[in-house]
């Protein structure tokens, strides 16, 4: 399995914690005038989700944040998604799709949405979870997923 990419960015202090995750909203306009406008913004990917793998000794004051910036290392984290049972292998690389729903009120809704992903991601399957049952008919199951970097798809 590939080395996972690491990343060096900024996050608020209150929040760098190991293991802490957080969606990259993309960029503010507060940062653009920041002398580490590149490292803190422009590394993350807008609408992905991140997770805090080690924490750095060097903060920084911040327009953003009260107490200041801290420089973490962070990984692209894995996202449990509901994709179709006939493509639930573990190991397998496949082509991630939305699911096409509108029941908000369905307790799987957030795994169909899988926020952080997007449709035409290349994804590996993590592990394949248990069978979710679905008010539109569909054979979907749960899966944990790890998106690839375009340069190592397949």
């Amino acid at each position: 399995m590939p080395k996972e990419k690491v990343l060096i960015t900024f996050i608020g202090v209150h929040q760098a914690k190991k293991g802490f995750t957080f969606i990259h909203e993309g960029l503010l306009k507060n940062c653009e005038e920041c002398d580490f406008f590149k490292v803190c913004m422009k590394n993350l990917e807008p609408g992905r989700i991140y997770k805090v793998k080690k924490i750095l000794q060097k903060k920084f004051p911040c327009k953003v944040h009260e107490n200041g910036v801290q420089v973490v290392e962070v990984t692209e984290s894995d996202i449990e998604a509901s994709i179709q049972e006939r493509q639930a292998f573990n190991g397998c690389i496949i082509t991630f799709q939305h699911q096409d729903c509108n029941e908000i009120h369905c307790s799987h809704y957030e795994k169909c949405k899988a926020t952080g992903l997007k449709n035409g991601d290349k994804c590996r399957i993590i592990k394949v979870k248990e069978k979710l049952t679905c008010p539109l008919k569909k054979t979907l199951v749960s899966s944990v997923l790890h998106r690839l970097p375009s340069d190592e798809s397949f």
